[in-house]
Order: structure tokens, then C-alpha cells, then sequence
């Protein structure tokens, strides 16, 4: 059974669409911002992990916010000078030398995960005296939560729902059983949604009764 906390304007979806045949919308990514949920570090585990990392991507600027689990937060661009960061073939890139050690360095780069620019990595990596000597690597998983207004066409770009699945996505669900896949939270519009990816649409049928496999406290 599923079992979801919710709060207030929260609003729960049971299966995501599939969206076949959709090419991503060409956009200009500076300003983009992300949020993104640290997936794995080489570092030894703290006891005030980083649970969230906010981006804000710029020719010429990277915004690094790192928000740890007791809320505490803290800046790259307060540890690190930039020496570049850029938007290339819908990838940034942002390089700096650590403001009190300088042979520390730094490259933290985004880049798109699915066909539809609906996922994103982000990883960190430190190197010390040169790029051959990695000694930290930080990997999170993104999703786009602003974008830039696309000023040719007069029109304010959306980030992708969460029912958007990319073809790759969907060819991979035809080769397993049907089975639950993964949850997505998209925070994208006015009332978010936490969606459950299933290999297959479900019976949308009301004899289904998926109410009985689902639990949501408070209910919504």
C-alpha cells in the first residue's frame, strides 16, 4: 500500500501519461533555474548532510545554493572564484578556484538526463593540484523549477509535468512487467503533485478501486 503525506493544495496522481513523439522545446537556458536532490558524495557521511542544492545558470555566473538537513545553507560562489561558466549544446559549466586554497578547484556541470529536458545531473567535482588528482565528486538529480522567457516568441517556456515520458523512457517500460517504477514529484505548477510511474497506464476503470491501495494523510 502507498502511503503519502500531503499538505494543503496537494494534489496526488496514481499514473503518469506517456507522451509519444514529443521533441523538446528549443529555449535559452540562461537564467534556468533547478532544484536538485544529492544523490551520492565520495565523502565520508556527516551528520548534517546536504539534502537539497538550488541552481541558478548564467553565462558568466552559477548560483550553488546547498541547503543541509538542519536548514542550514551555504553558497559555492562564497567558497569558490568562477574562472568560467557557460550554457554549450544545453550543458553548463562552471569552474573556480577555492578562495582560500588556491591549487583546490573546482567543476560542477549540468546537463540533461532525458530526451524531453525534463530530468537533469548536476555533479561537483574537486580536484587538488591539477585535473588528474579528483579528490571529492558530489551527484544530484535535477528537475527544472523556472525558466527564462523565450523573448523571440513572446512566450514564458513551462517546465515539463510530471506525466511527460520521454520515448527512451517509454521504450524502456515495453520491455519490463507491468510493476511500479519510480515517484515524481513535480513542483512546477500552482498545486504540486506527487505522480507513481508505472511500467503500464492503469485501468482507469472505477471497478479498480485504487483508493484501497492508497493512503494520504491529511486527505486531499
Amino acid at each position: 500500500m502507498f502511503k503519502y503525506l500531503t499538505s494543503a493544495g496537494f494534489l496526488l496522481a496514481l499514473t503518469c501519461g506517456v507522451a509519444f513523439g514529443q521533441s523538446p522545446v528549443k529555449v535559452d537556458r540562461n537564467g534556468t533555474q533547478f532544484e536538485c536532490k544529492p544523490q551520492y558524495t565520495t565523502s565520508p557521511d556527516s551528520n548534517d548532510p546536504v539534502v537539497s542544492v538550488k541552481l541558478t545558470l548564467r553565462d558568466g555566473n552559477a548560483h550553488v545554493v546547498h541547503i543541509a538537513r538542519s536548514g542550514q545553507t551555504f553558497n559555492r560562489g562564497d567558497q569558490y572564484s568562477l574562472s568560467s561558466a557557460l550554457w554549450s549544446n544545453n550543458q553548463f559549466t562552471w569552474k573556480g578556484r577555492n578562495n582560500k586554497k588556491q591549487t583546490v578547484t573546482m567543476v560542477g556541470t549540468a546537463k540533461p538526463m532525458t530526451e524531453d529536458d525534463k530530468w537533469f545531473s548536476y555533479t561537483e567535482s574537486v580536484f587538488e593540484g591539477g585535473s588528474a588528482n579528483k579528490t571529492y565528486e558530489m551527484f544530484s538529480v535535477c528537475t527544472i523549477t523556472s525558466q527564462p522567457t523565450n523573448k523571440e516568441a513572446g512566450l514564458v517556456v513551462a517546465a515539463p509535468k510530471a506525466g511527460q515520458v520521454s520515448r527512451a523512457e517509454a521504450d524502456a517500460d515495453a520491455r519490463h512487467p507491468f510493476g511500479f517504477r519510480r515517484l515524481i514529484i513535480d513542483t512546477t505548477s500552482e498545486a504540486p503533485e506527487a505522480c507513481f510511474r508505472f511500467s503500464r497506464p492503469l485501468d482507469p476503470g472505477a471497478e479498480a478501486r485504487y483508493g484501497d491501495y492508497v493512503g494520504v494523510e491529511p486527505k486531499a
